[in-house]
């Protein structure tokens, strides 16, 4: 069981929370996670973590990722669980304290011009309940702001980083996450319509409006740490990419004539 204690956040997640000594840092903030990832790179289909790009161990300057210090080789690519191919991203606890962000930055690709859509894609496979938030987030270093933001909450619950007219929260999509499976998750970003739709499981589960960055030069998949709660847990990450699509591409990802659909949840 686990208490969350959420500054400045959507009110529900309190109100969900149980008698316990867990602190989740939810805190809703525009400004980028930092990371000391400065090259750029050809932005591309992504990777699936395959050789000879990767090997198996921790992935930290592997192909241009990065971590966070505190948890530098808690996040390696493993063959144990791919979503495809023999390898993929795992993320299991690391030497830091619960609540330190435990994961691997993406190289920053920098070639998203500034209100160009993109769609980042990836399957993630959480293996347990009450361990882990697990956390996607897209961002532009190059003007040190986040674009979006999503949890899987150790409750199961999918919040996304939004301004609903409150100011910057996590709001609630009303969906819940499915624990040992692969879903996939996606996020259409569309500055220029001020619109972020996210996908889950193929799905369109929330749409919101654009907050802080209006480019996706690089993305985060990490972890809050919190794996002790369920022992033995992990997250998975697999097939990651970020694109600029062209109408074709959209058609592939499945997103074509959806923007006449958008609604606000």
């Amino acid at each position: 069981m686990k208490h969350v204690i959420a500054l400045l956040t959507v009110p529900m997640l309190a109100a969900t929370a149980m008698a316990d000594t867990r602190v989740t840092d939810l805190t809703p903030s525009p400004y980028m996670f930092s990371t000391d990832q400065v090259g750029l790179r050809t932005l591309d289909a992504g990777t699936g973590f395959e050789a000879p790009d990767f090997v198996s161990g921790p992935i930290s300057g592997q192909n241009g990722w990065t971590t966070f210090t505190a948890n530098m080789n808690a996040p390696v690519i493993s063959t144990a669980n791919p979503a495809s191919g023999a390898q993929h991203l795992r993320i299991t606890e690391g030497p830091g304290a619960g609540g330190s962000f435990n994961g691997a930055f993406s190289p920053n690709f920098g070639q998203t011009a500034q209100n160009k859509r993109s769609i980042t894609s990836v399957d993630i496979f959480h293996s347990d309940l009450d361990g882990a938030d697990a956390n996607i987030v897209g961002q532009t270093p190059t003007d040190g702001l986040t674009s979006w933001r999503v949890v899987l909450n150790f409750e199961g619950g999918i919040f996304v980083l939004d301004d609903i007219g409150l100011g910057l929260q996590f709001v609630d999509t009303g969906v819940s996450w499915t624990p040992g499976e692969y879903k996939n998750l996606k996020v259409d970003f569309d500055p220029a319509n001020d619109a972020i739709d996210y996908y889950y499981d193929n799905a369109l589960i929330y749409t919101g409006s654009v907050f802080g960055g209006t480019s996706v030069d690089q993305a985060i998949l990490f972890a809050d740490n919190f794996f002790s709660f369920a022992p033995g847990s992990f997250i998975d990450y697999d097939n990651f990419s970020i694109i600029v699509p062209t109408p074709g591409a959209l058609a592939l990802f499945g997103l074509a004539g959806l923007a006449g659909v958008r609604r606000r949840r």
